[in-house]
């Protein structure tokens, strides 16, 4: 399966054959009056057309989140530089985790599945690694300055 610079991805020439049913079905409802039910309303023919293919790595993207800029100019997507844009970038970042796979899918950089999937599954890794240090970082941060006003705190009250 093959992408690239086709803009709009999914929309290739397989497409599920549906077709109408003659007429819907009636069923009774508890007052006994027969009421149409839609439920099954289109059979499909070809229910697992997609079965079997790789599909692309989707959903939130932690490379695009966490090396936002980065992230941006390695899969020749540039709408993360505006996280460069004072203010604007404590909302930007989060914007690129939500939309990285999009983005980088779009920029016509892989060619196959297998490939964008393994470029992906990097940068994944790459931020949700970076975004557990910064974590770590900021719990050192918050315990070494409460340590400190702590210990200030105690030798003001042994001065008075």
């Amino acid at each position: 399966m093959e992408f690239g610079n086709n803009n709009g991805y999914n929309q290739g020439n397989v497409q599920p054959n549906y077709q109408p049913a003659q007429q819907p079905n009636l069923q009774k409802n508890t007052q006994g009056s027969e009421q149409p039910s839609y439920q099954n309303q289109y059979v499909e023919r070809t229910p697992h057309y997609n079965q079997g293919r790789k599909q692309p790595v989707s959903g939130w993207s932690w490379g695009a989140f966490m090396f936002s800029w980065a992230w941006g100019i390695g899969n020749k997507c540039y709408l993360p530089l505006l996280v460069f844009v004072p203010i604007l970038n404590w909302f930007w970042v989060f914007v690129c985790g939500a939309k990285g796979h999009d983005w980088a899918r779009e920029s016509g950089l892989y060619q196959t599945v297998e490939e964008y999937n393994a470029a992906m599954n990097s940068w994944n890794r790459a931020g949700k690694v970076m975004f557990f240090i910064m974590l770590g970082l900021i719990a050192f941060y918050i315990l070494f300055f409460v340590f400190i006003f702590g210990m200030v705190g105690l030798s003001l009250n042994e001065l008075y």
